[in-house]
């Protein structure tokens, strides 16, 4: 992947890909080319992660959360049972999104 420039645009690292409003309706337009670079389609679903202290909110695509989620809880065991529950409570969420 190159950015405009032709430089090579390193994707493990987080960059801003654009500026959004939130809607009356609490709705959140993703930019166009944030849509296509990230391949987010029309119905999919996120997990949403926020801080209360520093304002901060992330979405991360439903199956990238759980190969993420997989990878760690083989890598760091000992965090097994804390992690296998949040992995229960966002497939649970999912679930029940779907038939919204």
């Amino acid at each position: 992947m190159t950015e405009d420039n032709g430089l090579p645009c390193p994707t493990a690292l987080p960059r801003m890909l654009g500026v959004t409003t939130i809607g009356e309706r609490g709705q959140v337009v993703i930019p166009a080319d944030a849509r296509k670079l990230l391949g987010v389609s029309t119905g999919d679903r996120f997990v949403v992660f926020g801080g209360t202290v520093d304002g901060a909110l992330l979405l991360v695509k439903g199956d990238a959360f759980n190969s993420l989620a997989s990878r760690f809880l083989s890598e760091f065991g000992d965090f097994s049972q804390q992690a296998q529950v949040l992995v229960g409570q966002v497939n649970s969420e999912l679930a029940g999104s779907k038939d919204r």
